[in-house]
């Protein structure tokens, strides 16, 4: 087999490549080993097959690889080649939740219950719109950030995910609104009429985002 190579790689598994230059293999076998240790093979994959997915490995070690093309004849191996797994996935954080809301900001909190995360990254959208990632925001054990920068009176669907070397895991989603900005006040109040027991006010509506007047 020509160009081995390792594709990707996960916490417990490796995907590879190579290139079939045989036509008359009946199968290909994979195997690896760390260091100089004992091979371990793997189930064949079927002939004309120009990858495999190895599963079972462990994480953050540097393994030896290499892809044997098969018939009756024997087995003919590629050259070595490497591939290093990653640390496994943290677990999600649970309950992301506002610790408080501003009108330009948001503390978003959460329950940390990972031990090897490196540490969180937070994202956010409007809506279906795209997603603002801020990654590594946060060290290791932490359970809350503050959002900054975003717009008065609406609503944001925030994640936090807790991130490794081998990748990020997401909560779930939080929906928060951030408060609203504070009306413009009545211009031109003002007294209409009297009686010995009531009175009319009146004024001139100039805010764009009251809900109602007191």
């Amino acid at each position: 087999p020509g160009s081995p190579r390792t594709v990707s790689t996960g916490a417990d598994w490796a995907t590879l490549a190579w290139a079939d230059r045989s036509n008359d293999e009946t199968c290909f076998r994979v195997r690896y080993r760390v260091g100089t240790g004992a091979w371990t093979e793997v189930p064949a994959v079927p002939a004309g097959s120009v990858g495999a997915t190895v599963k079972g490995l462990k994480p953050l070690t540097h393994y030896i690889f290499q892809v044997g093309a098969r018939n009756s004849a024997g087995t003919k191996w590629s050259a070595y080649f490497p591939g290093d797994t990653k640390e496994p996935l943290p677990a999600q954080p649970l309950n992301p939740r506002p610790e408080a809301r501003e009108q330009t900001s948001i503390v978003l909190a959460w329950d940390d219950v990972s031990k090897n995360e490196r540490g969180f990254s937070v994202q956010y959208k409007i809506g279906s719109g795209a997603w603002k990632v801020l990654t590594h925001v946060a060290p290791p054990n932490a359970q809350r950030y503050k959002v900054t920068g975003l717009t008065p009176g609406t609503q944001y669907i925030f994640q936090v995910g807790a991130w490794s070397t081998g990748g990020t895991k997401w909560s779930t989603y939080a929906y928060i609104r951030t408060k609203p900005t504070a009306p413009a006040k009545p211009g031109s109040p003002r007294v209409v009429s009297t009686t010995t027991s009531s009175a009319v006010i009146a004024w001139t509506d100039v805010a764009t985002n009251e809900s109602h007047y007191r």
